[in-house]
């Protein structure tokens, strides 16, 4: 027997596809409904990160890994919030971003709000994570599509210059030189490079980084058949380095 409020149950075939299901219940805006895919809300906008050349040498001997973290927020919706993150080693990273780039995808939601925001991280080979920006909680506002990815250090190029006739004419043999820098907050030697007299070459060419705003610094130590002549530290003020041979003391480590 059946009453108003009586409750008729139908089978509904949903294998295969969803004819039989839409047959039901097609005309119930609760599991069907007509929109628009060029509603605001159903588009994406991605965003392409490129890590800037010149500093690809620096994934080789310096750097581990970089990670790069999003958050975008819409103004209309404040309660909304997108996030994602990018992580690449130093193989992933010589590979994919110098000659392309890599991506993500937001969800737009709204036309106005673009803006995303971004820090990104790099730890060094012995541990040492480097942030920018430096503090925790905060972040980089960015609003183009497209996001140079540079180390938050500087990178210069120094020109050591020898006359190797004159190690000759003033008896010695090999020089030297020691560059130093602080890079990730901690002192470092970045490089040690050896000038020999039978060098044909007259110019070496080192490629060094170093934290913003922070000095490089140079030793050269000379040796010769009658012992070794140790230079100071000091630092460079000029990225063109020449070097003038020392008369060889006679005996004995100088």
């Amino acid at each position: 027997m059946l009453t108003k409020n009586s409750t008729i149950r139908v089978p509904v075939d949903t294998a295969g596809n969803l004819g039989g299901l839409y047959d039901e219940l097609g005309t119930d805006p609760r599991y069907f409904r007509i929109v628009n895919m060029a509603d605001p809300a159903f588009e994406t906008r991605r965003i392409y990160f490129q890590l800037d050349s010149s500093y690809l040498g620096s994934f080789q001997d310096t750097v581990n890994f970089v990670s790069v973290n999003l958050r975008k927020t819409y103004p209309a919706q404040p309660a909304f919030t997108s996030s994602g993150a990018l992580h690449g080693g130093r193989h992933q990273v010589r590979q994919d971003l110098p000659g392309g780039s890599r991506s993500l995808a937001w969800a737009r939601r709204v036309r106005t709000g673009r803006s995303t925001r971004c820090r990104c991280a790099g730890a060094w080979r012995d541990g040492t994570t480097l942030s920018l920006p430096a503090r925790d909680g905060e972040w980089t506002r960015q609003s183009d599509a497209t996001v140079a990815l540079a180390p938050p250090f500087e990178r210069r190029v120094i020109e050591i210059e020898a006359d190797r006739q004159l190690f000759t004419a003033n008896g010695q043999s090999t020089a030297v030189v020691d560059i130093a820098s602080m890079l990730g907050g901690k002192p470092r030697l970045q490089h040690r490079a050896t000038l020999r007299a039978t060098d044909t070459e007259s110019v070496s060419r080192l490629v060094v980084y170093h934290d913003l705003d922070t000095p490089v610094a140079a030793r050269v130590s000379w040796y010769s058949g009658s012992g070794t002549k140790e230079g100071k530290l000091a630092v460079l003020d000029s990225n063109y380095v020449l070097l003038a041979a020392p008369p060889a003391a006679a005996g004995g480590t100088q």
